[in-house]
């Protein structure tokens, strides 16, 4: 009994090996995240006016956490001048999205009593790759691509003040095309994007104030 507790470690290891010379045991690929951000003409000013908070695209899962917390990070320098969409009785297009036009922001501006909006958008871009993959599956065809985004506009002045984005890319290296590859589950990613826009977020309100 005691010489077959012995080997053990020595058979597990000898499994490992087999299976990994089978290709069965998985790397995991870590996602790339990457930021990108612009800011308007006019400096974000959060000391005045009425701000309202709209979601374009949020997943169902995490929406009430999103809209939460982008919520509680404005509303350290807004105090109470911050509406969510459903708490407003602003009249807004049935087509919002980011990039809005000059004719969108002043069909905004008349529908609203609001001086500067909020967009919110964290959507899957690609998401071909399952979580997990083994060495038959062409790796080198899939992917998983999360963007998170948040533009704010000056409603008075009818433009851009404020844009931001994550981009997170999970995917095989090139040297993982004949092994298994573990890759971030897609829902992970989006609130892994989501989290790093908001940490930018929150150190880019601090440098305005």
């Amino acid at each position: 009994m005691v010489y077959a507790l012995k080997y053990k470690p020595l058979v597990f290891l000898g499994v490992l090996i087999l299976l990994s010379s089978c290709y069965l045991l998985p790397t995991f690929s870590m996602p790339v995240y990457m930021v990108e951000g612009r800011l308007g003409n006019v400096k974000m000013d959060t000391k005045a006016g009425r701000w309202l908070l709209c979601e374009i695209n949020l997943p169902f899962l995490h929406r009430d956490e999103m809209l939460s917390t982008t919520e509680g990070i404005f509303k350290m320098h807004l105090s109470n001048r911050i509406f969510r969409l459903s708490d407003s009785n602003a009249l807004l297009p049935g087509d919002l999205h980011l990039k809005l036009s000059l004719e969108q922001l002043q069909d905004i501006k008349n529908g609203s009593d609001f001086d500067f909006i909020i967009l919110l958008d964290v959507r899957v871009l690609r998401s071909d790759l399952p979580d997990y993959s083994h060495s038959l599956f062409d790796n080198s065809a899939g992917s998983k691509k999360v963007r998170s985004s948040l533009e704010v506009y000056d409603l008075n002045r009818l433009q851009l003040i404020y844009h931001k984005q994550v981009d997170g890319i999970a995917g095989p290296n090139s040297s993982d095309s004949n092994q298994a590859v573990m890759t971030k589950n897609v829902h992970k990613l989006a609130l892994k994007t989501y989290k790093k826009l908001m940490h930018q977020l929150a150190n880019d309100l601090e440098y305005f104030d």
